[in-house]
């Protein structure tokens, strides 16, 4: 958001986007949500990324359209109408995303590549992190180290958490017949599947 404040654009667009844009966390692969709801419902993680994939752009140009029209309605332009990025700054900017990118290409490829498990998947991915921060942002200290092994043990717990919540939940559920009472009845509806 201070980049964005500084650039002068509107608070309330500046927040928007911001939340919004955390909401993609849940669709757009490699997904922590999609690995916990996958876990816990005994589905294919794999499959279940792919299925996000297709929600998670369309939100993208939604979120993207409707920062459009809200700045445009209200005049707001970031720069003097006649400024326009050079390719130069263009490319220049791929250095700064482009081992992000990687590491989300590599973790995707080893998962459908077969190369590995979702849970192996996440080991290359935590591997791939490590040295990226070891290469990139020279994080050799070993005090640098516990911070960021503190701070994985704690998120860790709160996400062993959750899917304990999530296979007490589900039990629960089933136990009280309250999935197959909705299953039943979205059966008895008889509705075509792009109704449902």
């Amino acid at each position: 958001i201070p980049e964005m404040r500084r650039r002068g654009y509107p608070d309330g667009v500046a927040t928007g986007s911001i939340c919004a844009g955390g909401t993609l966390g849940i669709l757009i692969p490699p997904s922590i949500t999609f690995i916990l709801y996958g876990i816990a419902t005994e589905n294919s993680i794999g499959r279940l990324f792919l299925a996000g994939v297709m929600p998670g752009l369309l939100l993208v140009g939604l979120f993207m359209l409707w920062t459009l029209i809200k700045i445009w309605r209200v005049g707001f332009r970031p720069y003097a109408s006649h400024f326009r990025y050079s390719w130069k700054d263009k490319l220049g900017s791929v250095p700064k995303v482009g081992p992000f990118i990687a590491i989300i290409v590599g973790v995707m490829y080893a998962l459908y590549g077969g190369l590995a498990t979702p849970s192996e998947a996440a080991g290359i991915g935590a591997a791939l992190c490590s040295a990226l921060a070891v290469v990139i942002y020279k994080m050799w200290s070993p005090l640098d180290w516990w911070k960021i092994l503190r701070d994985t043990a704690r998120e860790s717990i709160m996400i062993l958490t959750i899917i304990g919540a999530a296979v007490l939940f589900g039990y629960m559920l089933t136990s009280l017949y309250l999935t197959q009472t909705l299953a039943q009845g979205i059966a008895d509806m008889h509705v075509n599947r792009w109704m449902l």
